[in-house]
């Protein structure tokens, strides 16, 4: 299992990391995709847990909503998403007057749960490139997000003893919680000394500091969500697509909630 994590760490990162390089459409077909595969896998858990959600109507706003980023972080609309989700909703409606009785409210909240879960924070990566110096946001996002799991994984495995959440994910424990913020916490400041000399943007030490505690908190709880929905669908895994990882929403979990809150912060505090 290690063996296969390696060999798909070292091919997809190297393909991810160009993506966000290049940016543009290269990057917005690259989230689309990544946002679609979600789609599915969040389609299956639902169906698992009992839910009937939209699929086609899921399958036309996840794809869209990429492209409807882009177009605004380049300044070519305004207030484009907001009207995309309203929309969303109110066509959700119509479509619920119809098919009812046989779909429920849970039926469509679980539909714009999911769109707004996949394809409206896989865009937020769009967003956060096409900042200044984005490319670097986006790196020092990933190596916190990646910092926190390895952090909560080794001190959990060595030292974890209590278990806070036993019915949602019962594998973590509240030392590994703590081992996951130390670690995001000592690679912000690390960042925060050593990023200008690689290109990158200067952080000053508060800054640093709120990063890694935002950060590390940030992106355990995606992945407690994750975990949450894989519970509800009696499953293990959100699916099969990466060798030794499991599905897109196993390996991105917590990057689907760090990216957006790293872009808010930087839009506020930078």
């Amino acid at each position: 299992m290690l063996k296969l994590r390696i060999i798909s760490a070292l091919i997809g990162i190297p393909i991810l990391l160009s993506l966000v390089w290049a940016g543009h459409w290269f990057l917005v077909a690259g989230v689309a995709l990544l946002a679609g595969l979600a789609w599915r896998e969040f389609r299956n858990l639902a169906q698992a847990a009992g839910l009937q959600v939209f699929t086609l109507w899921g399958w036309l706003f996840v794809l869209i909503l990429p492209l409807v980023a882009y177009l605004e972080s380049r300044e070519l609309f305004w207030g484009l998403s907001l009207q995309l989700y309203l929309g969303c909703l109110i066509g959700m409606a119509f479509i619920f007057i119809g098919v009812y009785p046989r779909r429920s409210l849970a039926d469509m909240a679980a539909t714009f749960w999911g769109i707004v879960y996949t394809g409206g924070l896989f865009s937020y990566w769009i967003w956060l490139r096409h900042l200044d110096e984005g490319f670097y946001w986006i790196l020092l996002t990933f190596f916190l997000t990646w910092a926190t799991d390895t952090g909560a994984y080794l001190v959990g495995r060595k030292w974890g003893r209590h278990r806070p959440w036993p019915q949602l994910s019962p594998n973590k424990t509240r030392e590994g919680a703590y081992g996951g913020l130390l670690f995001c916490f000592v690679v912000s400041l690390l960042f925060s000394r050593f990023f200008p000399y690689w290109g990158g943007p200067s952080l000053s030490p508060p800054t640093a500091i709120l990063l890694g505690l935002v950060v590390g908190s940030v992106a355990q709880a995606g992945d407690l969500v994750e975990s949450g929905l894989k519970r509800l669908g009696g499953v293990k895994d959100s699916g099969t697509l990466i060798p030794g990882h499991g599905g897109i929403l196993d390996r991105f979990d917590s990057l689907l909630f760090t990216v957006p809150v790293v872009y808010f912060l930087v839009k506020i505090f930078v």
